[in-house]
């Protein structure tokens, strides 16, 4: 992961083809938070993802919400319910009114792990994805 950081901090998008365009501020920082909570290193999953998230604002809006959702899984699986919340509205603020299969499998990804997690707040969450699937996921 260190040796992908170092390679990317050396690319000059204006050198590169239009086609690698895709590839914005924080895409490697989510894609490495995503690897390790899946390896269950939650905490530099946690750096990754919260890296991932301060440089949202670069990036378009679906690769915001892809970024929120991440951070917002890490911290559900740590057990920090009220902060996956506050940062999964982040996520659905993004996400509203995309017609993507990725951002609604995402969205649909976080609330599951928010299910285990039994709260006024988590079921409030939880009719919030129910009302934006419904209305423009």
């Amino acid at each position: 992961m260190r040796a992908a950081e170092r390679r990317a901090a050396h690319i000059d998008p204006a050198n590169e083809p239009r086609e690698t365009g895709y590839v914005q501020p924080g895409l490697i920082e989510t894609q490495h938070a995503d690897a390790l909570r899946r390896l269950g290193d939650l905490k530099a999953a946690q750096d990754y993802a919260e890296e991932a998230v301060a440089t949202a604002s670069a990036s378009h809006l679906r690769g915001q919400a892809h970024r929120y959702a991440t951070l917002a899984l890490v911290l559900s699986q740590r057990g920090e319910a009220e902060a996956a919340i506050a940062i999964g509205d982040e996520m659905l603020q993004r996400a509203e009114g995309m017609e993507s299969a990725r951002i609604y499998d995402r969205v649909i990804t976080v609330a599951r792990a928010l299910q285990t997690h039994d709260s006024t707040a988590v079921r409030a969450f939880l009719d919030r994805v129910r009302h934006q699937a419904s209305t423009s996921l």
